[in-house]
């Protein structure tokens, strides 16, 4: 168990820059949108990634439950809530669709530590929530594996991508 959560903390706070999507990998993503065609901000978010990194890890594990937002379960927009309530207060809809639509785009080239990713996996506009968190890796719910950390690179969550969303300004 310790050495899961050391290595879960090696990743979460690797002081080596972010890889950043490219062109190359993302050729079925315009420069400067999202998928819905949407213009996308593109200035840096300001996540202290320490604390926020201790908040996740505290996570990490915990049964995938729909509709959870505790300790005995998450579902992923339930993750997102509890993190940034934890993180500062910031009190997020525990609704993947209104995370989506209500918080700011953000340019996939310019994905920071803590700002939101969306897929779609169910031919709903969005279906799943994450939060990145450096180095292509991004931490969600999973509904069999519970709250993990997984490469956004991977081509299936490549393919579902749907867009990137920013708490903070």
């Amino acid at each position: 168990m310790k050495i899961f959560v050391i290595i879960a903390l090696s990743f979460l706070f690797a002081c080596q820059p972010a890889v950043r999507f490219s062109g190359e990998q993302n050729k079925d993503l315009p420069v400067g949108e999202d998928q819905d065609g949407g213009v996308v901000e593109d200035n840096s978010g300001n996540v202290d990634k320490g604390r926020m990194g201790k908040i996740i890890a505290g996570y990490l594990r915990t049964p995938y439950k729909s509709g959870g937002t505790g300790k005995l379960g998450l579902d992923c927009s339930g993750l997102v809530y509890v993190v940034y309530r934890d993180y500062n207060g910031t009190r997020l809809p525990a609704n993947t669709d209104k995370l989506y639509r209500n918080l700011k785009k953000v340019d996939y080239r310019n994905i920071n530590y803590g700002d939101l990713v969306f897929f779609t996996f169910d031919g709903t506009p969005v279906s799943h929530v994450g939060i990145y968190v450096g180095n292509d890796k991004f931490v969600h719910a999973s509904k069999s594996r519970g709250v993990v950390i997984s490469e956004i690179t991977d081509d299936y969550y490549r393919q579902n991508y749907k867009g990137t969303r920013r708490v903070f300004r």
